[in-house]
């Protein structure tokens, strides 16, 4: 009497990805844990991905660019058996804040009536929803006084000539926007 060799319908898990700006030019890898372990046979990798074995990929945020990423992984046995369902995972990529500052006025005295504080405002495109705190770091490297937080300097007894106010921007989601502008002291 012959006998009947009942080959294992093959099952995975994957591993997590962690969310990143779009800026993360790391790769991240992706592993797909094959049940029963003892199988040898052919992983097929789906989404913004790059197949590096059977049963790993790698994934680049800044290759990726912002937005929900879907990633399905199927596998087929030497045997012929395949998986009853892909595996799947998402990863998020967080868009990079797009901001501009702009000052309160343009031109200011260095003294009497029309001098005083000048306050910047940030505008643009940013997340302030997320795990991570917004953070402001306003520079200047010609002007004294500039509220780190706020961006606000008070031009009394500042040289005259154009200053350069930069800021250094990190929104809710952990990534980082630039932006510079000029004030004239007269």
């Amino acid at each position: 009497m012959g006998s009947v060799t009942v080959n294992p319908v093959p099952d995975a898990t994957l591993s997590a990805l962690t969310d990143e700006c779009e800026s993360e030019t790391t790769e991240q890898t992706l592993t797909a844990n094959v049940t029963p372990s003892t199988l040898s046979g052919t992983g097929t990798w789906t989404g913004d991905i790059s197949k590096k074995t059977e049963t790993t990929a790698g994934f680049t945020p800044s290759i990726a660019k912002a937005g929900l990423h879907n990633i399905t992984y199927s596998f087929i046995s030497n045997d012929g058996c395949e998986m009853k369902q892909p595996a799947t995972t998402s990863v998020n990529v967080f868009a990079m804040p797009n901001i501009t500052i702009s000052p309160s006025v343009s031109a200011i005295c260095e003294s009497g009536a029309n001098s005083g504080d000048v306050t910047m405002k940030m505008t643009g495109t940013y997340s302030t929803t997320g795990t991570k705190m917004q953070t402001f770091a306003y520079s200047s490297s010609t002007l004294t006084g500039v509220d780190a937080t706020t961006g606000t300097f008070n031009s009394n007894s500042q040289s005259e000539g154009n200053h350069t106010v930069s800021l250094m921007y990190t929104d809710a989601n952990g990534c980082l926007g630039t932006a510079e502008t000029t004030v004239k002291v007269n």
